[in-house]
Protein backbone atom coordinates (compact mmCIF):
# COMPACT_ATOMS: atom_id res chain seq x y z
CA UNK A 1 0.00 0.00 0.00
CA UNK A 2 1.46 3.39 -1.29
CA UNK A 3 2.35 6.20 1.42
CA UNK A 4 -0.39 9.08 1.70
CA UNK A 5 0.89 11.88 0.52
CA UNK A 6 -0.64 15.47 0.27
CA UNK A 7 -1.15 17.12 -3.06
CA UNK A 8 -0.60 20.47 -4.87
CA UNK A 9 -0.25 22.03 -8.70
CA UNK A 10 3.35 21.91 -10.02
CA UNK A 11 3.51 25.29 -11.07
CA UNK A 12 1.48 28.79 -11.32
CA UNK A 13 -1.79 28.79 -13.31
CA UNK A 14 -3.93 32.15 -14.14
CA UNK A 15 -6.40 33.24 -15.93
CA UNK A 16 -8.71 36.66 -15.42
CA UNK A 17 -12.58 37.41 -16.26
CA UNK A 18 -15.54 39.02 -14.99
CA UNK A 19 -17.42 37.67 -11.86
CA UNK A 20 -21.33 37.00 -12.24
CA UNK A 21 -22.27 38.58 -9.20
CA UNK A 22 -20.01 41.63 -8.60
CA UNK A 23 -19.48 42.40 -12.45
CA UNK A 24 -15.90 42.73 -11.64
CA UNK A 25 -12.76 42.03 -13.93
CA UNK A 26 -10.49 39.81 -11.71
CA UNK A 27 -7.23 37.72 -12.20
CA UNK A 28 -6.76 34.42 -10.24
CA UNK A 29 -3.52 33.01 -10.18
CA UNK A 30 -3.07 29.62 -8.48
CA UNK A 31 0.03 28.84 -6.71
CA UNK A 32 1.75 25.48 -5.67
CA UNK A 33 1.01 25.14 -1.51
CA UNK A 34 2.85 24.32 1.53
CA UNK A 35 2.53 21.07 3.18
CA UNK A 36 -0.11 21.34 5.58
CA UNK A 37 -1.01 25.07 4.45
CA UNK A 38 -4.32 23.78 2.99
CA UNK A 39 -6.78 26.06 0.69
CA UNK A 40 -6.05 29.43 0.77
CA UNK A 41 -7.29 32.53 -0.83
CA UNK A 42 -5.27 35.51 -0.96
CA UNK A 43 -6.72 39.15 -1.92
CA UNK A 44 -3.38 40.63 -3.73
CA UNK A 45 -5.85 43.89 -4.39
CA UNK A 46 -6.12 44.91 -1.10
CA UNK A 47 -3.81 46.23 1.90
CA UNK A 48 -1.88 43.92 3.71
CA UNK A 49 -2.88 41.03 1.16
CA UNK A 50 -5.79 39.35 3.78
CA UNK A 51 -5.53 35.56 3.38
CA UNK A 52 -8.75 33.55 3.66
CA UNK A 53 -8.75 30.08 4.24
CA UNK A 54 -11.54 27.70 2.51
CA UNK A 55 -13.81 26.27 5.07
CA UNK A 56 -16.76 25.97 6.48
CA UNK A 57 -16.03 28.44 9.33
CA UNK A 58 -15.00 30.95 6.91
CA UNK A 59 -18.75 30.69 5.23
CA UNK A 60 -20.55 33.85 5.41
CA UNK A 61 -23.50 33.99 2.83
CA UNK A 62 -25.25 31.29 0.91
CA UNK A 63 -27.77 33.65 -0.82
CA UNK A 64 -27.22 32.11 -4.37
CA UNK A 65 -23.34 31.98 -4.15
CA UNK A 66 -20.44 30.80 -1.43
CA UNK A 67 -19.14 33.66 -0.20
CA UNK A 68 -15.61 33.38 2.52
CA UNK A 69 -14.27 35.84 4.45
CA UNK A 70 -16.26 39.26 6.17
CA UNK A 71 -16.33 42.63 4.98
CA UNK A 72 -13.89 44.10 2.73
CA UNK A 73 -12.13 41.07 2.26
CA UNK A 74 -14.72 37.88 1.16
CA UNK A 75 -14.98 36.62 -1.86
CA UNK A 76 -17.32 35.59 -3.83
CA UNK A 77 -18.78 32.85 -5.46
CA UNK A 78 -16.07 30.53 -5.07
CA UNK A 79 -17.74 26.94 -6.26
CA UNK A 80 -16.48 26.58 -9.11
CA UNK A 81 -13.00 26.71 -8.33
CA UNK A 82 -12.92 24.82 -5.36
CA UNK A 83 -15.48 22.23 -6.98
CA UNK A 84 -12.14 21.77 -9.40
CA UNK A 85 -9.36 21.55 -6.52
CA UNK A 86 -11.86 19.03 -5.09
CA UNK A 87 -12.07 17.21 -8.23
CA UNK A 88 -8.21 16.89 -8.48
CA UNK A 89 -7.83 16.22 -4.54
CA UNK A 90 -5.84 18.99 -3.82
CA UNK A 91 -4.72 19.63 -0.32
CA UNK A 92 -2.60 22.66 -0.27
CA UNK A 93 -3.00 25.81 -3.30
CA UNK A 94 -2.51 29.47 -2.49
CA UNK A 95 -5.23 31.36 -4.81
CA UNK A 96 -4.71 34.82 -5.32
CA UNK A 97 -7.30 37.39 -6.63
CA UNK A 98 -6.46 40.76 -7.51
CA UNK A 99 -10.79 41.43 -7.20
CA UNK A 100 -13.49 40.08 -4.73
CA UNK A 101 -14.59 37.12 -6.92
CA UNK A 102 -13.46 34.83 -9.08
CA UNK A 103 -14.66 34.96 -12.99
CA UNK A 104 -17.30 33.12 -13.88
CA UNK A 105 -15.89 32.04 -17.34
CA UNK A 106 -18.28 29.75 -18.98
CA UNK A 107 -20.37 29.30 -16.20
CA UNK A 108 -19.23 25.76 -15.17
CA UNK A 109 -16.01 24.33 -13.58
CA UNK A 110 -14.43 23.07 -16.60
CA UNK A 111 -12.59 26.04 -17.32
CA UNK A 112 -10.64 25.86 -13.93
CA UNK A 113 -10.36 22.28 -14.13
CA UNK A 114 -8.58 22.68 -17.36
CA UNK A 115 -6.05 25.51 -15.11
CA UNK A 116 -5.21 23.43 -12.59
CA UNK A 117 -4.63 20.56 -14.83
CA UNK A 118 -2.51 22.19 -17.20
CA UNK A 119 -0.02 23.36 -14.26
CA UNK A 120 0.26 19.38 -13.30
CA UNK A 121 0.39 18.14 -9.56
CA UNK A 122 2.83 17.42 -7.15
CA UNK A 123 3.06 15.47 -3.65
CA UNK A 124 4.11 16.94 -0.32
CA UNK A 125 5.05 15.05 2.78
CA UNK A 126 2.27 15.16 5.19
CA UNK A 127 -1.48 13.60 5.48
CA UNK A 128 -3.96 14.28 3.16
CA UNK A 129 -6.94 15.56 4.12
CA UNK A 130 -9.98 12.48 5.02
CA UNK A 131 -13.82 13.46 5.54
CA UNK A 132 -15.52 9.92 6.61
CA UNK A 133 -19.25 9.87 7.17
CA UNK A 134 -20.36 7.83 10.21
CA UNK A 135 -23.91 7.96 10.59
CA UNK A 136 -26.74 9.87 8.42
CA UNK A 137 -27.72 13.29 9.31
CA UNK A 138 -29.71 15.83 7.30
CA UNK A 139 -29.19 19.40 7.08
CA UNK A 140 -31.76 22.38 6.06
CA UNK A 141 -31.33 25.81 5.34
CA UNK A 142 -34.62 27.88 3.91
CA UNK A 143 -36.39 24.94 1.15
CA UNK A 144 -33.37 23.63 0.95
CA UNK A 145 -32.32 20.17 2.31
CA UNK A 146 -28.79 18.27 2.29
CA UNK A 147 -29.30 14.31 3.12
CA UNK A 148 -26.07 12.71 3.84
CA UNK A 149 -25.69 8.93 4.50
CA UNK A 150 -21.90 6.95 4.99
CA UNK A 151 -20.90 4.99 1.90
CA UNK A 152 -17.67 2.93 0.72
CA UNK A 153 -17.56 5.94 -2.41
CA UNK A 154 -18.06 9.32 -2.92
CA UNK A 155 -21.90 8.96 -4.58
CA UNK A 156 -24.00 11.99 -5.34
CA UNK A 157 -27.55 12.59 -6.16
CA UNK A 158 -28.56 15.99 -6.29
CA UNK A 159 -32.06 17.91 -7.51
CA UNK A 160 -33.24 21.42 -7.89
CA UNK A 161 -36.41 22.52 -8.33
CA UNK A 162 -37.30 26.17 -9.35
CA UNK A 163 -40.98 27.15 -10.39
CA UNK A 164 -39.34 28.78 -13.63
CA UNK A 165 -40.42 27.11 -17.25
CA UNK A 166 -36.79 26.63 -18.39
CA UNK A 167 -35.28 25.04 -14.98
CA UNK A 168 -38.49 23.15 -13.55
CA UNK A 169 -36.90 19.96 -11.50
CA UNK A 170 -33.82 18.36 -12.80
CA UNK A 171 -31.82 15.65 -10.74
Amino acid sequence: MAAAVRRTIAKEAALSGIGLHTGIRTRVSCRPGRSEQGIVFRRTDLPGAPEIRAQVSEVSETARRTVLGHGPAAIHTVEHLLASVAALELDDLLIELDGPEPPILDGSFAPYLDLLEGAGTETLAGTPAQFRICQPFTLRTGDASYQVSPAAGLRLTTTIEWKHPLIGRQT
